[in-house]
């Protein structure tokens, strides 16, 4: 009985300390393209590397979703290694669009005769597409009848565009 409760506590706890994060459109296939994980990865064919990555999720369902990922980098000098990202995501049941392009830059560094030191830095432009506007937040939901009021604590959301630029650093 001992043992039952100690391992029910054990999973109570496991599952308090878990916690869940959003999934980047492209991480899914990140084997095709180190780069999603780690800039350093950027010139590691020593040659030129471009492709495309394009990824429809529930074709046929009303929720459907595309990615269309693009890449390419190339070894600039024997140590330096310059590339670019492109990404586009647009959901069809909230005419959500994302648009990111980044650049990425590595450094090698040769420690010894079998032994380097990769270093990369990646940073570039986003921008959002979605209708700001008609979010509705919690504040403005009376708990006591449910009626929608106007205000909001965060007044900056409700006046925000309907697209958003903003700088990216993955």
């Amino acid at each position: 009985m001992k043992l039952k409760i100690r391992l029910f506590l054990y999973t109570i706890m496991i599952l308090a300390l878990s916690k869940a994060q959003a999934q980047d459109p492209v991480f899914t296939q990140y084997m095709l393209v180190p780069e999603t994980i780690n800039p350093a990865f950027t010139g590691v064919a020593n040659a030129w590397n471009a492709g495309m990555l394009n990824r429809r999720q529930w074709p046929d369902a009303d929720r459907r979703m595309d990615t269309r990922f693009g890449y390419a980098n190339f070894m600039a000098t024997d140590q330096l290694a310059v590339g670019g990202t492109i990404l586009n995501h647009h959901e069809d049941f909230t005419s959500y669009n994302f648009f990111q392009l980044n650049g990425a830059v590595s450094y090698r560094v040769e420690l010894d005769y079998e032994w380097r030191l990769r270093m990369g830095l990646e940073a570039g432009v986003g921008y959002k597409n979605f209708n700001f506007r008609n979010l509705l937040l919690e504040d403005q939901i009376n708990p006591n009848d449910g009626s929608i009021g106007g205000g909001s604590v965060d007044p900056g959301v409700l006046h925000r565009r309907e697209n958003v630029f903003f700088p990216t650093f993955p």
